[in-house]
């Protein structure tokens, strides 16, 4: 989410200029994938298979994505990758960590993005994250989580708003664009600087999303992010009402880390654990170790 902001903001330090204009093609960068397999992972745990999918948009536009399932797993996750995530050179990792705590994963690249069609903008990534969830329900049964990294935490939190999910997952999200933008702005330079933001990203609000839903909540994020820096999720965590909540953050990990990372194992599990043992469900806040045993 963040390159195009940082040469905007480059820009603004060279010309002078005191008047920052964000949009929605300013945040969404296309990635369009070359890789001719659909092929994600070389290989799967033993019992798991992988599958293709396509999902039809109302808008005829078609959502590209993969998914690895086991038939005894009881939970599916549900991913929304970040702002440069391409399922096809990207998904293999996602996959191999999902699949490594015995769930469920589908993926799928955002419109516009890799193998889906369409354009890029806040409604299309909203209503193709409510498709792809009622194409998921459909295929499978037990729990099934929603989980958001980085610009994907407003396609998983929207899901959350207008379907019943089991468990809601932030990684590195942020509040709103509009608090996610201050957070570019030295602090040097606020006085001089004015940010006007697209009405269509201002609408874009993941702190009443927790203030409304009630399901399990996870959040997520590493000590250095500093494209979503930590405060943002802090922030979440303690506007969200949901009794149910943990919040997690991973000591050296900068964006887009967490989930490579073993310590995640540990975490994700144990709230993964929860969700079958209710009272087991809320955890204070913490630090989490970069390299647990």
């Amino acid at each position: 989410m963040r390159n195009g902001i940082s040469i905007m903001l480059l820009l603004w330090w060279v010309s002078g200029c005191t008047t920052l204009n964000i949009s929605e093609s300013q945040i969404m960068q296309p990635m369009h994938s070359d890789v001719a397999s659909v092929q994600v992972i070389a290989s799967l745990p033993e019992g798991y298979q992988q599958h293709t999918h396509w999902v039809e948009q109302e808008d005829g536009r078609r959502a590209y994505g993969v998914s690895a399932r086991h038939p005894d797993n009881s939970i599916t996750i549900l991913y929304f990758g970040g702002n440069a995530f391409d399922v096809s050179s990207q998904g293999a990792g996602i996959v191999e960590a999902f699949t490594k705590m015995n769930v469920n994963i589908f993926l799928f690249d955002h419109p516009g993005y890799g193998k889906s069609t369409g354009t890029p903008s806040v409604e299309s990534l909203k209503s193709n994250a409510v498709a792809n969830f009622d194409y998921v329900k459909s295929m499978v049964k037990g729990k099934l989580l929603v989980h958001g990294l980085s610009l994907g935490s407003f396609e998983a939190a929207h899901v959350a708003m207008r379907r019943p999910v089991d468990a809601l997952v932030l990684e590195a999200g942020a509040t709103n664009v509009t608090e996610w933008a201050d957070t570019l702005v030295p602090w040097y330079a606020t006085p001089f600087v004015k940010l006007e933001i697209d009405d269509k990203l201002t609408k874009v609000d993941n702190v009443e999303v927790v203030q409304s839903q009630t399901a399990p909540l996870l959040i997520m994020v590493g000590e250095d992010d500093q494209q979503t820096p930590p405060q943002l999720s802090k922030k979440l965590y303690q506007e969200a009402i949901t009794t149910r909540k943990r919040y997690h953050v991973f000591r050296g990990l900068k964006h887009g880390e967490v989930m490579g990372d073993t310590a995640v194992y540990t975490v994700y599990s144990a709230f993964l654990k929860s969700l079958e043992n209710p009272g087991d469900g809320n955890a204070e806040p913490s630090l989490s170790l970069k390299s647990l045993p």
